[in-house]
Order: C-alpha cells, then structure tokens, then sequence
C-alpha cells in the first residue's frame, strides 16, 4: 500500500478530496524503524508530525528516580509530535519502536501550510486532540492508585476497551506487550508484574496466548471498571 493509499484512510485526512491529498503527496516522507531505534527524544521535538503506517511505538519519559513510565503507546494510524508543531514547545518524552515499523513525516513548514489551507484539516486535529487529552486522563486515573495491582487491572481494561477483540466472555488485547512495558505504564518493576500476571492467571482472570493477553470471565472485567 503506497503512502497516499493509507492516508486516505487516515482520520485526519478523510475530508479531503482525492485531489486534494495527491496535491500533498510531496511532503510525505516515509521511514523505516528497526525494534527498539529511537525516533526522536525530547530535544528533536518541534520537528515533525509523524504517522504510524505499519508496527508499534511508544512513548517513554523517564521518572527523577531513572525509572521509565510509558505514557502512550501508538499503533497504524495513531498520529504524535503534532503538540509541538502547535505550540513550538518540546515534549519531555522518548518515542521508540517497539518493533520494526515504518513511520510518515510531514515536517513542521509543511504541517503549517496543510493547517492554513485545509480547515477540514483543523477540525480532525481538534477531534484527534480532545480523544488524546481522554486518553491522557486515563492514563491519571490509573496512577492515582496507591497499589500496583489496582493499577495493573485499569490498565488492562484500558487496553482491552482500545485494543481488544471481543470472543465470547473473553476479551483479547490484540497487541503485544511485554511484562518491562507493563511495568513502566504501571510505574512498578518487571519482577512486580510478573507475580501479579501469574496471580491474576491463578485465578482464571488471565491467560496467555501466542503472545496475546486474554481477559477471562468479561462480567468480572466489567465491573471493575472505575
């Protein structure tokens, strides 16, 4: 699929005409992320927009104490960087590939020139920002427990509600993620998650497979939620 292929299919470009889009095809570059390159760091930022075509990456800030917590991670089609190029301020923040992955830039000069002439444009940005600004609260809400299980099962509720395949009174969170990532969006360590992965398989609320994680028994899941 060319670049321009999946940008038609692109929330933020879905108002466009295809006149329109094939006119910006010059300022699309693609790239390629091999597993664990970093994308940008915090002093690159102001730079590009960038968009997911294929794989995963997330978004790391690293805690006073040297811990690193993972604030986001975005899949094909999620959008990041776009907050700098608006206010020209830095993110403190590091975006890595998760896996090879293959990334659309539109650069800073481009961007401006995409947002003054195409106000369909504006307004899927806005709608984009405010399901980001959600997304962030639940990121807040998860934090604000005390105890690292509470914070492990609201994040694996937040995953299975944006990531997860309904199977029955299963839900599979259609995406791979390893125990260390786990650790760092719940602000704990490795060995922590680990012993609460194997509590929660105990007791038939969890299972692993091919990688995946399945929540079992859905009432239960449901219930739970904040």
């Amino acid at each position: 699929m060319t670049s321009l292929d999946f940008l038609r299919r692109n929330p933020l470009f879905k108002d466009l005409t295809p006149e329109e889009l094939d006119g910006m095809q010059h300022i699309f570059l693609e790239r390629e992320y091999k597993k664990n390159q970093v994308i940008f760091m915090e002093e690159e930022t102001g730079k590009y927009m960038y968009i997911v075509k294929f794989g995963e990456v997330k978004v790391v800030q690293s805690s006073p104490e040297g811990r690193e917590n993972i604030l986001a991670i975005h899949h094909s089609g999620d959008t990041f960087g776009e907050m700098s190029l608006l206010d020209n301020m830095t993110t403190p923040a590091t975006v890595s590939a998760m896996e090879d992955c293959k990334i659309i830039t539109i650069s800073k000069i481009h961007f401006d020139t995409v947002l003054m002439r195409n106000p369909a444009v504006v307004r899927s940005m806005l709608a984009m920002l405010c399901m980001k600004l959600r997304d962030s609260w639940k990121i807040i809400q998860v934090l604000k427990f005390t105890d690292a299980e509470t914070r492990l099962k609201h994040i694996l509720m937040n995953l299975a509600k944006s990531e997860g395949i309904q199977q029955g009174d299963e839900i599979c969170i259609n995406v791979k993620i390893t125990h260390q990532e786990l650790a760092e969006m719940a602000g704990t360590s490795r060995e922590t998650i680990s012993r609460l992965m194997s509590k929660l398989q105990t007791q038939n609320l969890l299972k692993i497979s091919a990688h995946k994680m399945i929540l079992i028994g859905n009432p239960y899941w449901k219930e739970s939620r904040p």
